[in-house]
C-alpha cells in the first residue's frame, strides 16, 4: 500500500470483477460477459455493540448472524450501470397462448435498485465508480433487517470503508456502521437510548450460469411459493419448490450412480465451525454435521456433508464469505439455537446457510435429562451433568437444527410410533431408537422407569429412519432423460415408499402430532412420565443444595417439573374433541369416549385432585421459593387447556359420529373433581384445590366474554354450570363456620355473581 498525500493506493486486483481503490475512489471492472447474471448479495455481522445490559430475548444480532440473500444484476443501459433486482416470485411457461399469461407478461421482471456511473469501457469490460454505491447504498448493511435488530437511521457521516477485496468467486466488503436509537418504543421493549455501533462484511458472489433444477416441494421439506400460470389458463395459481442444497455429479460418476455405487458430488456440503466455539463441544458439533452422512449413502452420495472446523492459518478464507456455509457460537442468555434455509427464490437452491448456536444451550439441556431421565439415571441429579451425557444432549440440537439447514421441516409424528413396553427395551432402542426422526421435538425417553438399564443413546433422541428416507426423496437423482422424467420415477417412489408408518410425515392437527411428547399412548406415557417427577421428589438427594450455586440449580429444575407437567397435560388434553386421520389421509377419525375417559382420569389423578407431592411444603420450603405463588401460577396456565378443549368435543359431539365422549360428561367430571367438598358443609378446601377452583371459575367467566366465538351449545352449557356452582357455593358458604374455607367460598360467589349480572 503506497501512501499519496493523505490518500492512498490499493494495487489493482484481479477477481470476479478487477478492483482498484485509490483514497476513497473505488472502481470495479465488469467483465461483459457477467453482465445480466445473478449475483448473490449478504451481509454477516462481524462485531455487535456493546451492551450495558444483555438482552436474552434477541434472536438476531451477534456476530456470526448472516443476512440475506438478494439478488441483483448488473446492466447497461443509456450510458449508465443499472443495478436491477430480478423477480422470482412467479413462473411464466416459455411460450402460451394463454390469455391470463399473456397479460402476466406485461409485467417486467426485474426492479431497479441503482445506478452507477461508468468510468470506461475496453476489451470487453465496463469499469464502474462503485465508491458511493459501496458506502451509502441501504442494500450494503443493515437497512434490510433494520426492524430485527430495532435500528434507527444510519448515522452516513461516520460509515467507514474498512476493507475491499476481490476474490476469484466474490467481491469482499468490510464495513463499519453506525445507528442511531429508535425514536420509539417498540412492543414488549424498553426504548433504545444509545447509539449502536456494528461492523459487517459484504459478500457480493456469482451465482452458477444454469440454475439447479426445481423439485415440487412435499411436506417433509420447507418450500417457496411462486405464481404459476399452468395449471389453471383462466387465473394464477401457486407451487412450491423444495428447499434443497445443489447435489451434482459428473458425467462418469452419474453411470455409477445409476448402477448403484456411492459416488461423491462434485460440491459436496462443508459446513465450517466457527473457530470461538468452546473446546469441549466442538467434537459434538462435528459429529452432528457426520452424523448426517449415513442419509446421504442411503441416496447414493458418499462423502456429501462433512464438517471442517474454521481456519486459523488460511488468510484468504472470510467467514462472511457466502460460499461457505458456517455454524457461530452466540454468547447469549437464550437457550435455543436455529438451523436456517435461505434459498435462491427461482430453484430453491439452499445458499449462504449461517447455522447459529447460543451459548445458554446446556442449561436447557440438563432441564430435559434430569426431569425425563432422572427417574431411571441418578447421574441427573448432579448438579453440572457428566460429560458424557451432555456430549449426547448437545448432538441432539445440533443434529435437528442441521436437519432443517438441509431443509427439513419438524415432523411431530415421529415419536408416536412405539409403545411403552418398546421403549423399555435396551436392545429395541438400540435397533430402533426412540422414535423415526429427529425432526421431531422428542427429547429424552421418559418412558424409563427407576431401575431401568438402557445405555446412554437409548435415553436420547437421534437420526431415524423417517430422516434418512426424507433425505433420499429430496435428494435422490431419479433416472430418466428429461427432468419431467426424474421427476415421475421420483414420485413413483414415493408412492412406494410413503406408505409405511416409520416414513410417514404428519403436518396437521393430528394428536399423534405433538411436539415434546413420546410414544404411541400419551396417556400411559404421561403417567408413566408424572410418576418418575413424583418419585424424583420424593429423593431428598436430588434437591442437595450446599450452596448457592447449586441452589440456584435445583430451585430451575424443580420450576421445569411444573412447566413440564404442564406440557405433557396439554398433550393428553389434546385429545379430548381431537382426531386422527384415516390411513388414507384424507379423512378424520374422532377419538373415542373409552379413551377420553382415560384423559379424565388423568386429569383427575394429575391436576384437578392437587399434586400435593409437587407442591410440598417441605421441598418448597428447602427450594427457598413461594408455595402459593407456584401453585397459582400453575394453575393460572392449567386452566386455560383444561376449558379450551370445550368447544372441541362440542364440535366432535355435533359431528353425529357415535360413541364419543359429551360435553356435558366433560364438563360434570370436572364439576365432581374440583368441588367435591361442597356437597357436605364444612368440609375444608385445600390451599392447592382452591387455587385450582378460582383459576376454573375465571376461565368460565372468560369464556362468556369472549361469547363470540363460541358456539350455543357451549356457552349454554357454561352458563349452567356457573348457575349450579354459584348455587353451590352460597350453600357451602351458608353452612360453613366464619373462618379461612367460607372466606374463600365467598371470594369465588363475588366471582360467579359478577358472571350471572
Amino acid at each position: 500500500m503506497l501512501a499519496v498525500g493523505y490518500a492512498w493506493v490499493l494495487p489493482a486486483q484481479e477477481g470476479l470483477f478487477g478492483m482498484e481503490r485509490k483514497g476513497e475512489t473505488i472502481h470495479w471492472s465488469i467483465p461483459d460477459s457477467l453482465l445480466g447474471r445473478d449475483l448473490m448479495l449478504t451481509t454477516t455481522v462481524l462485531k455487535a455493540p456493546a451492551r450495558t445490559t444483555p438482552d436474552y430475548t434477541k434472536k438476531y444480532g451477534h456476530p456470526g448472524d448472516l443476512f440475506g440473500p438478494i439478488i441483483l444484476r448488473f446492466r447497461k443501459v443509456d450510458g449508465e450501470m443499472w443495478v436491477t433486482d430480478p423477480l422470482y416470485d412467479r413462473h411464466l411457461p416459455a411460450t402460451s397462448d394463454d390469455p391470463i399469461v399473456n397479460i402476466a407478461r406485461l409485467r417486467g421482471d426485474e426492479r431497479l435498485y441503482d445506478t452507477l456511473p461508468i468510468v470506461s469501457e475496453s476489451d470487453g469490460q465496463t469499469t464502474i465508480d462503485v465508491s458511493r454505491w459501496l458506502k451509502s447504498n441501504q442494500l450494503l448493511g443493515l437497512k434490510p433487517v433494520a426492524f430485527e435488530l430495532e435500528l434507527g437511521t444510519e448515522d452516513a457521516s461516520r460509515t467507514q470503508l474498512k476493507d475491499v477485496k476481490a476474490l476469484p468467486h466474490c467481491m469482499l466488503t468490510r464495513k463499519r456502521l453506525t445507528y442511531r436509537p429508535l425514536p420509539f418504543m417498540t412492543p414488549g421493549r424498553k426504548a433504545s437510548t444509545s447509539e449502536s455501533e456494528w461492523e459487517v462484511g459484504i459478500c457480493l458472489s456469482l451465482l452458477p450460469k444454469h440454475p439447479m433444477p426445481v423439485r415440487p416441494s412435499g411436506m417433509p421439506y420447507f418450500g417457496i411459493t411462486q405464481q404459476e400460470y399452468q395449471t389453471n389458463p383462466l387465473r394464477a395459481s401457486s407451487r412450491s419448490l423444495m428447499k434443497r442444497w445443489r447435489l451434482e455429479l459428473t458425467p462418469e460418476d452419474s453411470v455409477r450412480y445409476f448402477q448403484g455405487e456411492l459416488v461423491e458430488p462434485i460440491h459436496p456440503i462443508v459446513v465450517y465451525v466457527d473457530r470461538h466455539t468452546p473446546a469441549r463441544w466442538l467434537p459434538c458439533i462435528m459429529a452432528s454435521i457426520d452424523a448426517w452422512q449415513e442419509a446421504f449413502e442411503q441416496a447414493g452420495f458418499k462423502n456429501a456433508i462433512r464438517a471442517v472446523k474454521e481456519p486459523t492459518d488460511d488468510p484468504n478464507f472470510y467467514n462472511y464469505d457466502n460460499s461457505h456455509a458456517y455454524i457461530s457460537w452466540k454468547p447469549s442468555g437464550q437457550s435455543n439455537a436455529y438451523g436456517p434455509t435461505p434459498c435462491l427464490a427461482s430453484t430453491g437452491e439452499v445458499k449462504a446457510c449461517h447455522i447459529g448456536i447460543f451459548s445458554s444451550v446446556p442449561d436447557l439441556l440438563q432441564l430435559w435429562y434430569f426431569t425425563q431421565c432422572g427417574a431411571a439415571d441418578p447421574q441427573a441429579w448432579d448438579v453440572e451433568l457428566p460429560q458424557s451425557v451432555m456430549d449426547e444432549l448437545m448432538k441432539l440440537v445440533f443434529t435437528h437444527e442441521i436437519g432443517h439447514s438441509l431443509g427439513l421441516e419438524h415432523n411431530f409424528f415421529g415419536s408416536s410410533l412405539h409403545s411403552l413396553d418398546e421403549l423399555r427395551d435396551n436392545d429395541f432402542l438400540s435397533r430402533h431408537g426412540m422414535g423415526s426422526s429427529i425432526m421431531d421435538y422428542m427429547r429424552c425417553n421418559y418412558a424409563l422407569r427407576p431401575g431401568d438399564r438402557t445405555d446412554l443413546r437409548n435415553r436420547i433422541a437421534r437420526i431415524g429412519e423417517y430422516d434418512r428416507w426424507a433425505i433420499e426423496y429430496g435428494y435422490r437423482i431419479f433416472p430418466g432423460k428429461t427432468e419431467e422424467e426424474q421427476e415421475r420415477n421420483r414420485q413413483a417412489w414415493l408412492k412406494q415408499t410413503a406408505g409405511e408408518l416409520q416414513h410417514r410425515f404428519l403436518g396437521s392437527n393430528d394428536v399423534r402430532a405433538q411436539s415434546e411428547d413420546l410414544g404411541d399412548d400419551h396417556v400411559a406415557f404421561n403417567t408413566q412420565g408424572v410418576e418418575n417427577l413424583k418419585y424424583l421428589c420424593s429423593q431428598p438427594a436430588a434437591w442437595d443444595s450446599p450452596d448457592i450455586q447449586s441452589l440456584h440449580v435445583r430451585q430451575r429444575r424443580y420450576q421445569y417439573m411444573i412447566t413440564i407437567l404442564t406440557e405433557w397435560t396439554k398433550q393428553v388434553l389434546m385429545h379430548l374433541g381431537g382426531y386422527t386421520q384415516d390411513e388414507a389421509g384424507k379423512g378424520i377419525v374422532w377419538e373415542k369416549a373409552d379413551y377420553n375417559r382415560k384423559v379424565i382420569d388423568y386429569l383427575q389423578s394429575y391436576v384437578l385432585t392437587p399434586p400435593e407431592w409437587l407442591f410440598d411444603a417441605q421441598l418448597v420450603n428447602r427450594l427457598e421459593l413461594d408455595r402459593t405463588t407456584l401453585a397459582r401460577n400453575f394453575y393460572d396456565k392449567m386452566m386455560p387447556w383444561v376449558t379450551d378443549r370445550f368447544a372441541d368435543i362440542s364440535r366432535a359431539q355435533c359431528a353425529g359420529t357415535e360413541g364419543l365422549l359429551t360435553l356435558e360428561e366433560y364438563v360434570s367430571s370436572l364439576h365432581a373433581a374440583l368441588f367435591s367438598e361442597w356437597q357436605q358443609p364444612a368440609t375444608p378446601v385445600s390451599d392447592l384445590k382452591f387455587e385450582a377452583q378460582r383459576a376454573y371459575i375465571d376461565q368460565l367467566a372468560n369464556y362468556l366474554q369472549r361469547s363470540s366465538n363460541h358456539s350455543s351449545h357451549v356457552l349454554a352449557l357454561v352458563t349452567a354450570e356457573c348457575a349450579r356452582l354459584l348455587q353451590e357455593a352460597e350453600a357451602y358458604a351458608g353452612q360453613t363456620p366464619p373462618g379461612k374455607d367460607r372466606g374463600q367460598a365467598l371470594e369465588l360467589i363475588e366471582k360467579l355473581q359478577a358472571i350471572a349480572n
